[in-house]
């Protein structure tokens, strides 16, 4: 997998442990079609970035939004989707 696949992937577990809802290890295995353990790393690499991940009772995985370290992540991602959108947009008008 080359690295821009690797950081597609990263991005989208953490939208998706962003959610409302948090997700089993399995489930989020199944969806990104990556083995439990490969899982586990992703988490171990947001918790050394400074997310705090939180298990509940029931062994749903998801970050905790009250936390510094995610309102800068945030910020940035919704910065660069803005950024994206806003090249697309350029990029279509010069296409006509």
């Amino acid at each position: 997998m080359n690295d821009q696949a690797k950081i597609e992937r990263t991005i989208k577990l953490m939208l998706l442990l962003s959610g409302s809802f948090g997700y089993a290890i399995d489930e989020i295995s199944k969806k990104f079609d990556i083995s439990s353990r490969t899982v586990y790393r992703y988490i171990e690499t947001f918790k050394n970035a400074g997310l705090v991940i939180e298990k509940n009772n029931n062994g749903y995985w998801r970050i905790e939004k009250n936390n510094s370290q995610y309102k800068e992540l945030h910020d940035l991602l919704q910065y660069g989707v803005m950024s994206l959108k806003k090249e697309q947009i350029n990029f279509s008008k010069h296409q006509e």
